[in-house]
């Protein structure tokens, strides 16, 4: 089965960039950096959920220091 292609803009790409460097990035600190509404980086980073762009958010542990 063929995936769909979602299609995304510059803004789009720009929110995927600060989640990836930082997934606990507050909505307002998103719009912040790009210069956009905390709502509007909300809406788009839900519909980016909703498509399936982004399909988890995860936490990177480090067992070793845990001991």
């Amino acid at each position: 089965m063929k995936q769909q292609k979602t299609d995304f803009d510059k803004l789009d790409k720009q929110i995927l960039e600060l989640l990836v460097a930082d997934g606990r990035i507050t909505f307002k600190e998103v719009g912040i950096k790009l210069g956009v509404d905390e709502r509007l980086a909300a809406r788009r980073v839900a519909r980016l959920e909703k498509e399936g762009v982004i399909r988890s958010f995860t936490v990177d542990i480090d067992w070793a220091r845990l001991g």
